[in-house]
């Protein structure tokens, strides 16, 4: 499956499946309100993915990078 990453205001990073063109999940589908408090509470301005770790990094205004298991999403 190829998958695309978007971010954007709404603080959430989206996973999209290519190939049908509908999103796969996103962040806050798997983390509780708890969870999401530790995430990014500002707009996300970057995405960079790391295939060889297969991970996903993002970048906030909240001034926090986060890393995402790019299998889990």
């Amino acid at each position: 499956m190829n998958k695309l990453f978007t971010g954007g205001v709404d603080k959430i990073v989206h996973a999209w499946d290519v190939e049908k063109y509908s999103e796969i999940s996103h962040e806050s589908t798997t983390k509780t309100e708890t969870d999401l408090m530790s995430y990014h509470s500002g707009e996300i301005q970057d995405l960079l993915p790391i295939p060889d770790l297969g991970l996903l990094a993002s970048a906030g205004l909240n001034n926090k990078i986060c890393l995402w298991r790019m299998d889990n999403m």
